[in-house]
């Protein structure tokens, strides 16, 4: 591993760095070799850290082998959201100067920032993007640190990844989801009304 690569890095794995095999008749002569195109090239499809194995079984130079299979075709898996909660990082305690990146490598990259206090020209650390947050434990383990920060997340803010490959952009799916659901909430409230209505 590249010791100038930070462990907090996440290398993506994409549908570009997958190579297809035909099997069975699909393999040989009847489909030469390269027919197959990625619809979209740079889709991720993994994530892992900085020293990690794609391949498994603990063998770095190995192939990482997946099948594919015919989809079923009431199930078209075109929209892919992922949704988590928005980090929420806490500094009690100024950070001494000294250990000031010790905290910093403790976090994402972007996460924390290291500034110089205004009073008295010493740095110390700020939570400058805590959306990049992984929320990970490890600035939990140093005993310096002990006490000095809280992590945690808003549970009222979600952040969304809707990625689509049918004929709707990602960004029209959310907004068609909610008129979706408002629809379906008056439908509810219309039924309701209606069922009070007959008993009185």
């Amino acid at each position: 591993m590249d010791p100038n690569i930070n462990t907090n890095h996440y290398i993506f794995v994409v549908t570009s760095h997958h190579r297809i095999l035909g099997a069975g008749a699909q393999g040989g002569t009847r489909i030469p070799d390269g027919h197959f195109r990625k619809l979209a090239p740079s889709r991720r499809l993994e994530r892992h850290r900085a020293g990690q194995d794609a391949a498994g079984a603990g063998d770095p130079g190995g192939d990482a082998l997946r099948r594919c299979v015919k989809r079923n075709p009431q199930g078209p898996f075109q929209v892919l959201a992922r949704r988590r909660l928005f980090p929420h990082t806490v500094i009690h305690e100024p950070i001494p100067e000294s250990d000031c990146e010790k905290f910093q490598a403790c976090f994402f990259p972007g996460v924390i920032d290291i500034v110089t206090t205004p009073s008295g020209g010493a740095k110390t650390c700020v939570v400058k993007n805590p959306r990049n947050d992984s929320v990970s434990r490890q600035v939990l383990r140093p005993p310096e640190f002990e006490g000095k920060v809280t992590l945690g997340r808003v549970r009222s803010y979600f952040i969304f990844n809707v990625e689509s490959m049918g004929r709707c952009p990602p960004q029209e799916i959310p907004l068609e989801a909610c008129n979706a659901l408002l629809a379906n909430t008056k439908s509810v409230r219309a039924s309701l009304k209606l069922q009070m209505d007959v008993m009185l």
